[in-house]
């Protein structure tokens, strides 16, 4: 079974790395347009692309926001995603391999829920920054909060 992430081990500082590194090839950017419904010429149509004075095809900007937040369930297990927010700060094209990494920022509890603020950032092959992301994740405190939770028992104020 799967080892799950609880608040009581995460700190500040901790670094998330994502174990894939996408690929961007072309008929995959294709299926992930038609997949999400956004037939925009400038993500399938090479000349139309050209003709808007783009070097290629361009990937869809949610890819990356897909590929963090890839990385926060890889790294949450079984947490919840509160708030997610991104800004777009680079075009990626076909065969750009895309990174997904973050930093705990902060932890804090309201109430009754654990929160685990998460700065992240995807980057390109070449190091370059694509896309900033801040998410707030929702963790169990502790296996016993979790098992407290699965009983309908109150949860642990920690």
């Amino acid at each position: 079974m799967q080892r799950k992430l609880y608040f009581e081990h995460v700190n500040v500082g901790d670094e998330l790395t994502s174990s894939t590194r996408l690929t961007l090839e072309r008929t995959q950017l294709a299926r992930y347009a038609v997949g999400v419904g956004d037939f925009n010429p400038l993500f399938l149509d090479e000349p139309y692309a050209r003709q808007q004075g783009l070097v290629s095809v361009m990937a869809p900007n949610s890819l990356a926001l897909g590929l963090f937040g890839q990385l926060l369930m890889e790294w949450g297990k079984s947490c919840r995603i509160k708030s997610l927010s991104a800004k777009f700060l680079k075009l990626y094209w076909p065969m750009d391999q895309l990174l997904a990494r973050g930093r705990v920022a902060q932890k804090m509890t309201e109430g009754t829920q654990h929160l685990v603020e998460i700065n992240g950032w995807v980057e390109n092959q070449k190091g370059e920054m694509v896309l900033r992301s801040k998410a707030v994740v929702q963790l169990f405190f502790n296996l016993e909060d979790e098992n407290r939770h699965r009983a309908s028992l109150p949860p642990l104020v920690g």
